[in-house]
């Protein structure tokens, strides 16, 4: 089970910047994911953009949504993985927690595969 603790969140804007730079970028649906290998170990930053979703209320709710999606996935799929993980909403309207799920889990096989 993945945690979001200090540690593994990605806040530095450096590493952001880096991310966006020489990532590689993989969508599906309304959810696209940036990875970059290397680090000491996986961090992960979720983002929903307000031109997107204007209303902060459901900008938050999203990312919740996305966050708590992540944590269920199984042991397997983010054991061992090192690098940097950041994770954008591009739908615009809000989605369930069912269709986030089914999303992050192909995003996540794809992703890190």
């Amino acid at each position: 089970m993945f945690l979001f603790k200090k540690q593994n969140s990605l806040k530095s804007k450096k590493e952001i910047e880096l991310l966006f730079k020489s990532g590689s970028f993989c969508s599906i649906k309304f959810l696209r994911s940036i990875y970059l290998n290397g680090g000491s170990s996986l961090k992960i930053g979720v983002s929903v953009p307000k031109k997107l979703v204007p209303l902060a209320v459901t900008r938050n709710l999203l990312k919740r949504r996305i966050k708590e999606q992540i944590k269920a996935l199984p042991k397997e799929v983010l054991s061992g993985k090192k690098g940097s993980l950041f994770v954008l909403f591009q739908g615009k309207k809000e989605v369930s927690s069912k269709d986030i799920s089914i999303c992050v889990k192909e995003l996540f096989l794809k992703t890190l595969h």
